[in-house]
């Protein structure tokens, strides 16, 4: 799991699952990760967060930001990983990026 930044004191949310309005406004604000077009919505990877278990959502530090159509287009496909690679976007690397950007 990703080191929690300094200045940032995010709400623990059941067994390690981190919740940070802040990071989430900064997500929100950045162009989707597929095709650089904005608004995006706010997507928690499915697989990212190994402390994740059936019905419960990956911390807010496993998040990328990506448009509607392409978010949609995501759930639909069922497969994250390769769904994001016909973009060249790592998700979990994009996240832990976006993380630390969002907490400098």
């Amino acid at each position: 799991m990703p080191a929690v930044p300094k200045g940032i004191k995010p709400k623990r949310m059941g067994r390690d699952r981190l919740e940070s309005p802040k990071h989430l406004t900064y997500v929100a604000s950045q162009p989707c990760c597929c095709c650089g077009a904005s608004p995006v919505v706010v997507h928690h990877l499915l697989r990212a967060d190994k402390q994740r278990g059936a019905g419960r959502k990956a911390g807010d530090q496993f998040t990328i930001g990506i448009c509607d159509l392409h978010h949609k287009a995501l759930h639909h496909d069922g497969n994250e990983p390769r769904y994001l690679a016909q973009f060249c976007v790592d998700g979990a690397s994009l996240a832990a990026k976006l993380w630390s950007e969002s907490n400098e």
